[in-house]
């Protein structure tokens, strides 16, 4: 209602009616569609996951828990660690000895001229258990471990970027609370110099003209109130999708946008991030696995050696009397390959290969991570002398603004100042604000590029 009716007195500025139900249709469209994202990853949750009741509050740590949870990314990753089981479980299984039952029936023409029967029967128990298959079991076995280790990882790098993630996103929320919160201030500010204006040009002391400026300025002060609401209000939507509660939820988000200095050594950045990247020991681990894979290639001209043996009843027996008789056997084969066409070698070239581009990857991975942290070292410094800046500007707009509006009252200073004074002051605040949550973010970046933004916030050892 005051919108409009500021919008009422100065008819040149009904655009900004049309601006304000513009941003509200947006603001219903994108409730529409994120709703209906939620409803449909809902549909696709498996069997026994369920998304918790709503909180009473949220604040950070519970957030990121809530997301830890029913985040779809992190319950998919979680299932690759039974892939590693079951495949730890066929490596084993190379090892252990195989067990088959056997039976026949035969049916012949006609009664052999030695003694037989027409009707032959048997039916046996067999054992096979490898000795030595050219060092395969093993070689198997130890890339199935490594792999289980190599899935622990990798859900701990999902984990890593979900935080980080939802993080970001809480954060979001708090930066736009916070120009919420300059856009209304700006707007007070505007009403009383609008006030203050109409006061002085019912008194004959200030033109139309001003009036007509503080008028526009109000109006303007009020559509920046919109878009910061509006703002606000897609940001807790896109944090809410992301921890899978619903975009209309009403539940109050508990935080504060805050600068807290500090001091990082990128030495010490550098030794965490190479101790505790999951991503680079996902890259080790690999490395292992195609050391591995090469034992498994050249096993094909080694000697393999088994044992077999089997035992039951036969009809006839070996007397060729139709009578069931027991019967038993036992055999060690040797099998020595000679030749195999190259079929062996030019399977070990390959896997040769594959393990130098592994670790040519592992590093460039060491490069990467190297420049990762030099760059989150220099921007966290860079975020945190900017906010010290940009604390000063605040400082010095305030007190400018302060003077220039006892200046207007007592008609030394013009209307133009008191405008710019006031619009300096609401850009300084918000470039406060934005240095603080760029501060933050620099920090949790580094953390990430350390490999640690997931062990902090829940307290878990490094694998």
């Amino acid at each position: 209602d005051r919108f409009q009716r500021v919008c009422a007195r100065a008819p040149e500025k009904r655009f900004l009616i049309n601006s304000y139900q513009l941003l509200m249709k947006k603001k219903a469209a994108m409730k529409f569609l994120l709703s209906l994202s939620v409803l449909c990853g809902g549909a696709t949750m498996g069997r026994g996951q369920s998304i918790e009741a709503e909180p009473v509050e949220l604040n950070l740590p519970r957030i990121i828990q809530f997301a830890l949870d029913n985040n779809l990314d992190i319950l998919s990753a979680r299932e690759e660690r039974r892939v590693a089981e079951g495949l730890v479980t066929e490596a084993t299984a190379g090892a252990l000895p195989h067990f088959a039952v056997n039976s026949s029936y035969t049916r012949l023409d006609s009664i052999p001229e030695t003694r037989g029967d027409v009707d032959n029967y048997s039916a046996k128990l067999g054992v096979v258990q490898p000795l030595y298959v050219g060092g395969r079991v093993r070689a198997a076995r130890r890339i199935a471990n490594e792999f289980n280790r190599s899935v622990t990882d990798g859900i701990n790098n999902t984990e890593q970027d979900i935080v980080f993630t939802v993080q970001r996103a809480f954060y979001d929320v708090l930066l736009a609370r916070e120009d919420l919160a300059v856009a209304n201030d700006a707007s007070t500010l505007a009403e009383q110099n609008l006030a203050e204006v109409k006061t002085k040009f019912e008194q004959g002391t200030a033109r139309r003209f001003d009036l007509l400026r503080a008028e526009e300025q109000y109006s303007q002060s009020w559509a920046d109130q919109l878009r910061a609401s509006n703002a606000v209000a897609l940001a807790r939507t896109a944090l809410f999708t992301l921890i899978r509660i619903s975009p209309d939820s009403s539940i109050p988000l508990v935080g504060e946008l805050s600068f807290t200095p500090g001091e990082v050594d990128e030495t010490q950045s550098l030794e965490k991030a190479l101790d505790n990247r999951p991503d680079l020991r996902q890259a080790a681990s690999r490395l292992k696995m195609q050391e591995d894979a090469i034992v498994i290639a050249g096993a094909g001209m080694r000697p393999t050696l088994s044992a077999r043996a089997d035992a039951g009843y036969i009809n006839p027996d070996r007397a060729s009397v139709a009578e069931w008789t027991d019967c038993w056997s036992a055999t060690v084969a040797l099998e020595i390959p000679v030749f195999d066409g190259l079929d062996t070698r030019g399977k070990v070239a390959q896997e040769r290969a594959r393990l130098e581009q592994y670790r040519f990857q592992y590093d460039a991975l060491k490069d990467a991570i190297q420049k990762e942290i030099t760059q989150s070292v220099l921007n966290y410094r860079t975020a945190q002398e900017r906010v010290a800046a940009c604390q000063k500007s605040m400082t010095q707009s305030e007190e400018s603004y302060r003077l220039v509006t006892v200046g207007y009252r007592e008609g030394i200073n013009p209307q133009i100042d008191v405008l710019s004074s006031q619009l300096s002051l609401t850009n300084t605040r918000r470039a406060y604000h934005r240095a603080v949550y760029e501060h933050v973010m620099a920090g949790l970046s580094l953390k990430k590029a350390e490999g640690l933004i997931y062990n902090e916030i829940t307290g878990e050892e490094t694998l």
